[in-house]
This record gives C-alpha cells, structure tokens and sequence, in this order.
C-alpha cells in the first residue's frame, strides 16, 4: 500500500449502477426510488431506499438510525462508501451502541472493524479524510481479500498520526512567532528553525546565545570561502578552530563559563546542520554595525 492509492472522497461513480442493480429492488438513481414506509428508520434521509436495499437485515435500520441521528456524518460517510464501491448488500447487524467499520465495509474483520467507533469525532476524521479513500482506492482487491484492510488502516493510521504531529508543530510555531518580544526574529539555519524555539533538542538557551552563536559561524565561514572550501570542509575547521575556547569554558567553570559554553555548542550545532543540508535555507538575524 503506498500514498499513491490513497485517492480523495469519490463523487458517484455512474458504473457502479450496474454493480448494485441486482439488489437495489429495481430502483433507480433518477428519482423512481420505491417510496418507504414512513416509519422506516430511513425516511426522509438522502437516498434512504438505496441505504435500505443494502442493509437487508431487518434488525438493521433501526440501529443505524439511532446512529444517524446522534451523528448525521454517518449517513454521508455510508453514501461516500456506497458510491465507492465498498458498501455492498449485506445482512450484517451492527452492535447496538458501537457504529464499527462495518457500516461502510460489511466484510471488514471484526476486530479491525471494532477498532472505530464512527460515533466518535476522531474516529470519524480519520475514517473520512484517510481511511475511506484508501479503501476506495483499494476496492477491487479489498473485496477479493478483506484481511487487506488491516494494511490499509494501520498505513492510514501512521499518515494521519503524522499529519497531526505536523499541525501541532506548525500551530506551536505560529503562536511562538507571535508571542516573540520586540527586538528578537525568526532565525533559520540550513533548513532548521533554531528561533523562536519550539522545542529543547538542542538545549535551553537565550535569543542573545543564538546570536553570539550565529554571528560567530558567519564570521568563520565568511573567511573561509575564501579559499573555496566546500561547506563540510568548512564546517570541520570551524569546530577545530573554536574547541579550546570549550576547554578554556571547562577549566574556568560558574555561570559565565555555563553561558559561553551554550554559545559555542550552539556554534558547532550550526557546523553540523551545514554538513547536513549545506543549501539549506537560511535567515539569520541581521549582523551588527561595526564602525571602523
């Protein structure tokens, strides 16, 4: 299963007509549905003859009418998956109070279906906006194998795990950009946002150790392109040149030696990120006025 099956939410696929026809009892998509009865659990809802027609269990509409009713997105979510393919005539009946995977897919194994739950919202988001167009995507050979579906869910699981991570990332960001004081920027080096931070991988420190930090390296690595090295050769004697500054830091010790000490682990990080990524983007803070 790769991101390339992964199609978005289908709208009604005109071959698929021909598929369900045998068991839709005799009704058609343009409005010579059979009336339902008004005490069916799907009268009145969107294409409620067609939703009745694949549940033939008569246990069946009742249960997902509790359902709909407590969360409507049930019903849009079974009518994406009708119209995808994988929503096929069946007689299952869902459990009284857990609206399984089985709504949009009757063969799913029951303990990958009871995994969600569509009355709850998260189950819900994911199911909608990665797990059913995965399923879609899948159709053919998910109907030939249904075990298939235990793949799919746990991919779709991970992306979305990973697309929550990186709202997260991207929400703390924007507040820490704009929680910054008046005097301090946005600082990028070689593809790593080092300020404002947002993380403590690199440790704790200052606005004011990050810019001793940066325009340290950039004093450095300006004199050194001189002679044309390239960006890990540079990166290399940078790290050399300062290291004694470090021991100096050690043999001296206190609050100062703790500061300093922060300003040159930040030096070398910034070595490390070159070697890294050596186009990476950069915007460092900009340098001071030096007169003379």
């Amino acid at each position: 299963m790769t991101t390339d099956n992964i199609a978005a939410m289908p709208t009604p696929m005109h071959g698929l007509a021909a598929e369900i026809s045998k068991v839709l009892l005799r009704e058609s998509r343009d409005g010579d549905h059979r009336k339902l009865d008004r005490r069916s659990s799907f009268y009145g809802w969107p294409r409620g003859a067609e939703i009745a027609a694949v549940f033939q269990s008569t246990d069946t509409p009742y249960r997902i009418g509790r359902f709909v009713r407590a969360e409507p997105e049930i019903w849009e979510l079974m009518l994406a998956a009708l119209d995808g393919g994988v929503l096929l005539p069946n007689r299952r009946v869902p459990a009284f109070d857990h609206a399984s995977l089985r709504l949009l897919f009757a063969d799913a194994p029951m303990a990958i279906a009871n995994r969600f739950n569509l009355l709850n919202e998260p189950d819900r988001a994911l199911v909608r906006d990665s797990l059913l167009p995965a399923m879609i995507a899948d159709r053919r050979a998910l109907l030939k194998d249904p075990s298939r579906l235990a793949r799919i869910v746990n991919h779709c699981q991970r992306e979305h795990l990973a697309t929550q991570r990186q709202a997260r990332h991207e929400e703390s960001v924007r507040h820490a950009l704009a929680s910054m004081p008046i005097g301090q920027v946005e600082v990028i080096m070689y593809g790593d946002r080092l300020w404002p931070r947002t993380h403590d991988r690199y440790g704790s420190y200052s606005f004011e150790q990050l810019t001793a930090a940066v325009w340290t390296f950039r004093e450095f690595d300006t004199a050194l392109c001189v002679g044309h090295r390239e960006a890990r050769s540079r990166a290399i004697l940078i790290r050399h040149a300062t290291k004694f500054l470090n021991e100096y830091c050690y043999r001296i010790g206190g609050e100062a030696a703790d500061g300093m000490r922060m300003v040159l682990r930040l030096v070398h990080l910034i070595t490390t990120l070159v070697e890294r990524a050596p186009d990476g983007d950069c915007r460092p803070m900009p340098a001071p006025a030096i007169d003379g």
